[in-house]
């Protein structure tokens, strides 16, 4: 798999830090020998030659390197070459008797420890030393005597195979840091189903911090006065410690960190990392009560505070032997991420409920609007029916005819309603496109209503998933107005954008309004007339309402107003 990007730039950096230093390395080197008052001989016009030579190749090297984020395993190849043969021949025509030239062999050692792997830094180790002692031993045959002794030889041999230890060791835990970072960087968003599930997925990915431990994640509720733990061994559980004053991680701060390497009766021994340094006092750093909650009593416990907008807590590793120097960094860092991860999720679903808290409104109030009105007018249809009955039998039957068609039209209603939730629940996604839903609509318009309806939306046209719904609601009231009491048997739907908004207009062949004229959203206020609904929804999305209303149809322009988070273009 392909490394984090992150991880790339780190390797970038650290390659261009090392050629760098190759070319400042040397020109150093060719200044001083430029600049020695000794005897030009051959060997060091050769040298001289060889160190201006190198110079030369690492600048194109750095050239190269600040130009590329990943640079070719054939570059690669030819600079450990290069590099491994250019000390070799400095050695070789010195002696190895300079120090400056000296300093390319730890600088050779050093370079492939901070950006390869262990193995290659152990091989470039050993021959380093070969290449010295190899060289040095064939100058001193070529030239007739040693330029060192043997006490020198010995210490610069010594030295060169302790930076190639030390360098091995950095690169392992170079090596094991990237690891662990990459995993960090790579880290995984999954929408969970319930808290158990957060918890199992995000406690997993701590575990990997200290494979072979148990992982835990104590929190307080903030609704309820009770201490939660969720222990991560094999399977994941999660209890509840009852609310007393010591249930809680004891002197212990919500910022702070913490290390006890060896938890016993007596002589606990905790270190707390705080802003102020470190910090240490013996006891136990959780309660009785939260350490039999975390039973079998661990062995060892490292916290780290887990953090968040609404989440926060501690992350325990427990039963961990062997602590490495920047575990609790590491441990610190994923907690963050636990911490963001858990506020995302409890943000979301509490998105969600919001939503289905602010839909069942919308629900109540089309059935108190609605339904409801209705069937009080039914009933005041029905009992002046009875009273007409005797007194004036055909005005009875006309009123209930009329109930007859309320009630038909209150069934066609519902059955729209019906058709939508249906809609709504079959749907596998969101619909967030305000052309699929108001095209929904149309459909269902003229399979419940009989009533045609054309459409138009302008292209230019795009609203997010919110205001989309909203929009389709408003005129979903229109329609429905149209068919119900104008009993419309074509309309004309036009959407298009405007310099300030939104223009909806809805026109229909119904027999329209019982007021004749043209009436603005004020006038409309002012003489309490036109649709209640249709005009309380417009408000909500602080929009006007104008009403052309004639006795062969009726046109309403309703204007939205641009608004940040409403409009997105």
């Amino acid at each position: 798999s392909h490394a984090p990007t992150s991880a790339l730039l780190l390797r970038a950096n650290v390659d261009r830090l090392v050629a760098g230093g190759r070319v400042v390395l040397a020109a150093i080197a060719f200044v001083a020998m430029a600049s020695d008052g000794a005897v030009l001989d051959r060997w060091h016009v050769l040298s001289l030659f060889a160190v201006g030579a190198y110079l030369f190749g690492a600048i194109a090297q750095l050239a190269i390197v600040m130009r590329t984020l990943h640079p070719r395993r054939t570059l690669t190849r030819i600079e450990f070459v290069v590099d491994a043969t250019f000390i070799g021949a400095v050695a070789l025509l010195t002696g190895g008797a300079s120090a400056t030239l000296f300093s390319f062999f730890v600088f050779f050692i050093v370079a492939t420890g901070l950006r390869r792997s262990p193995r290659v830094v152990a091989a470039a180790g050993v021959a380093g030393v070969c290449i010295f002692l190899g060289a040095t031993a064939t100058s001193s045959v070529v030239r007739g005597a040693s330029a060192l002794d043997l006490h020198q030889l010995v210490v610069r041999a010594v030295l060169l195979a302790l930076c190639a230890v030390a360098s091995t060791i950095f690169a392992v835990e170079r090596e094991r840091l990237f690891s662990s970072l990459a995993s960090m960087a790579s880290w995984p968003l999954t929408e969970w189903s319930d808290l158990d599930a957060a918890l199992f997925g995000l406690l997993g990915v701590a575990a990997d911090l200290a494979v072979g431990s148990r992982v835990a994640l104590v929190w307080a509720d903030s609704d309820e006065p009770w201490t939660n733990i969720a222990v991560l061994e094999d399977e994941l559980s999660v209890s509840q410690v009852p609310p007393r004053d010591d249930d809680r991680l004891q002197h212990i701060e919500a910022e702070e960190s913490f290390i006890c390497a060896r938890l016993t009766d007596r002589d606990s021994i905790v270190t707390r990392l705080t802003a102020a340094g470190v910090i240490e006092w013996e006891g136990a750093p959780l309660s009785p009560e939260l350490l039999d909650a975390l039973s079998p009593t661990p062995r060892s416990i490292v916290g780290v505070p887990v953090n968040g907008q609404i989440f926060s807590g501690h992350l325990l590793i427990l039963d961990w032997d062997k602590i490495p120097s920047d575990f609790v960094l590491r441990a610190e860092i994923v907690a963050r991420q636990i911490a963001t991860s858990l506020d995302i999720w409890m943000l979301s679903r509490r998105a969600r409920d919001l939503a289905a808290r602010e839909e069942r409104g919308r629900v109540w109030r089309d059935l108190h609007d609605g339904v409801l009105q209705s069937l009080t007018g039914l009933a005041l249809m029905l009992a002046r029916a009875e009273q007409m009955m005797e007194a004036d039998a055909g005005e009875a039957r006309r009123i209930l005819r009329e109930a007859a068609t309320l009630v038909h039209d209150e069934q066609r209603d519902l059955r729209l309603s019906i058709l939508e939730q249906k809609a709504a629940a079959s749907s596998t996604g969101t619909v967030e496109d305000l052309h699929t839903l108001l095209a929904q609509l149309v459909r269902r318009f003229e399979q419940v209503w009989g009533m045609r309806v054309d459409m138009e939306i302008d292209p230019s046209v795009t609203l997010g998933p919110g205001l989309s719904v909203q929009i389709t609601r408003m005129i979903q009231e229109a329609l429905s107005n149209s068919a119900r009491h104008g009993q419309s048997t074509h309309a004309k739907l036009r959407v298009r954008a405007t310099e300030d908004g939104l223009l909806v207009t809805v026109e229909d062949n119904g027999k329209g309004f019982p007021f004749v004229g043209t009436f603005s959203h004020s006038m409309l206020l002012e003489q309490r007339i036109g649709p209640i609904l249709l005009k309380d929804r417009v408000q909500r999305l602080q929009g006007t309402l104008d009403i052309r209303s004639a006795r062969t149809g009726v046109g309403l322009d309703i204007r939205i107003p641009t608004r940040t988070g409403r409009l997105a273009g």
